[in-house]
């Protein structure tokens, strides 16, 4: 006897699919979407572009600061 000729068992697979399909909404409601991970993946990616900026621009700052002083030191002590 085949499921399509029983009204019970067809009743039983629509049951089924129903629920299974249920489940299947549920487990891709806990998942986020691709879009949102690679939005955010960009907005990290240039946060972390703007950072090494600024720390490049601080190493820059303390360098040429260092060599100023340096250059000061020995004029006054040329100077003198």
């Amino acid at each position: 006897m085949s499921p399509a000729s029983n009204p019970e068992i067809l009743a039983e697979l629509r049951l089924l699919r129903g629920e299974m399909n249920q489940g299947f909404d549920r487990i891709e409601d806990r998942f986020v979407p691709v879009d949102l991970f690679k939005a955010e993946i960009a907005s990290t990616n240039q946060r972390v572009a703007s950072l090494e900026m600024w720390h490049n621009k601080i190493v820059w700052l303390v360098i040429s600061s260092v060599i100023i002083a340096v250059l000061s030191g020995i004029v006054t002590a040329a100077a003198l």
